[in-house]
C-alpha cells in the first residue's frame, strides 16, 4: 500500500480525495491546509494538519500538491531537498526561474516527479497520439478551450496555457522556437483571453485560443496532417470525442479506453513509486511547458 500526504483541501484537493478511494493500492492517509475550517468537514479517516513539518518525518511515500500554482515552488522545494516522491498540479511554478531551481535539486536526487498536466492523462488524448502512426507528417495543431471558472490567483495563461502547451509539445517532440501573439484580452488588468501561434523547431505550427469566456463551452484539439488526413479531438462531444477524416466524407470513430484522466494520472504516479514506471508528464516537461508560458506572458505583457 502506498500511503500519500495531500497538500491543498480545496476544490482540486477535494477532487484527488475522491480518486484515491477508487484506487487499491494507495490511499492519502495526510492531508495538510493553511485553515481548520477546511480541514474539519473531511472525514477522520485522515490525519489532518496545518503544518508542513509534521510531515517531514512520517513515513509518507509521495505528496500531492494541490495548493495555489504561487506556492508550489516553496513546498515543492522543501519536500524535494528532503527526497520526497512528488505529484506537483500544474503548472509547475508561475515563473522560469523557479522551475529550474526544483529541476537541479530534483537532479540531484531523482525522487519521482510528475507534473499534472492532466489532458496527458486523457485516455482519447493518448489515442490520437497512437493515430499520429496512421495519420502521418503532422502539418499544424490547433487548440480550443473557452469558457471556464474565472481565476483570480493566476491569468489565464497559467490556468488554461498548461494544457495547450504540455499536448503540443508531448505529440510534436520538438522545443518551441518562436511565439507570436495574435490576439489578448484582459479584464481588470487581469488576462482572460488570449490568441497565440507557436512555430516549433520542426516548422511545426500550433495555433491556441483560450479564454475563461465564450458563447460556449469549448474543449477541441485538432492534428493536421501533411497528408490531408485530420484528427479531432472534442471533449464536450458525448457521443463521439475522437474523429479521424482520412480524406473520405464521413471520419472514423476510434474507440478508446474511458478511464477518467485523474484516475490514470494518480495510478501513474503511484505506479512509478512502487514500479519505477516511466513519467509521461516529467519535471523536465513541467520545465519546457514553464519556459514557453513565461515567453508567452512577458510577450503578452507588451502587445
Amino acid at each position: 500500500m502506498v500511503n500519500l500526504a495531500l497538500i491543498g483541501a480545496g476544490a482540486w484537493g477535494q477532487n484527488f480525495l475522491k480518486t484515491a478511494l477508487l484506487l487499491d493500492n494507495c490511499r492519502i492517509k495526510y492531508v495538510y491546509s493553511q485553515s481548520l475550517s477546511t480541514l474539519d468537514p473531511l472525514s477522520d479517516q485522515y490525519i489532518k494538519t496545518t503544518s508542513l513539518e509534521d510531515l517531514l518525518d512520517k513515513k509518507i511515500d509521495g505528496i500531492i500538491i494541490a495548493s495555489p500554482a504561487s506556492s508550489h515552488y516553496q513546498i515543492a522545494k522543501k519536500f524535494l531537498e528532503n527526497n520526497f516522491n512528488l505529484l506537483i498540479e500544474k503548472p509547475l511554478t508561475t515563473n522560469l526561474k523557479d522551475a529550474i531551481g526544483l529541476q537541479k535539486i530534483w537532479q540531484g536526487k531523482k525522487p519521482r516527479v510528475l507534473v499534472g498536466h492532466l489532458y496527458l492523462y486523457e485516455p482519447a488524448i493518448k489515442e490520437c497520439k497512437r493515430l499520429l502512426k496512421e495519420l502521418g507528417s503532422i502539418e499544424s495543431i490547433s487548440f480550443e478551450g473557452l469558457l471556464s471558472q474565472k481565476r483570480d490567483d493566476v491569468s489565464v495563461i497559467w490556468d488554461w496555457g498548461p494544457h495547450p502547451v504540455s499536448i503540443m509539445l508531448d505529440l510534436i517532440g520538438k522545443p518551441v522556437k518562436k511565439i507570436k501573439i495574435i490576439h489578448t484580452h484582459a479584464t481588470r488588468n487581469q488576462l482572460d483571453e488570449l490568441k497565440i501561434e507557436l512555430t516549433f523547431s520542426n516548422g511545426i505550427r500550433g495555433m491556441i485560443h483560450i479564454g475563461w469566456s465564450g458563447s460556449k463551452k469549448t474543449r477541441r484539439l485538432i492534428i493536421n496532417g501533411l497528408s490531408g488526413k485530420k484528427i479531432v479531438f472534442d471533449n464536450t462531444n458525448t457521443e463521439h470525442k475522437i474523429s479521424f477524416y482520412k480524406g473520405g466524407k464521413s471520419p472514423e470513430f476510434p474507440s478508446f479506453n474511458h478511464d477518467l484522466s485523474l484516475n490514470c494520472e494518480l495510478k501513474e504516479f503511484v505506479d512509478s513509486i512502487q514500479n519505477g514506471k516511466k513519467i509521461t508528464s516529467d519535471i523536465n516537461l513541467g520545465v519546457e511547458v514553464v519556459k514557453v508560458l513565461s515567453e508567452i506572458e512577458k510577450l503578452a505583457k507588451s502587445a
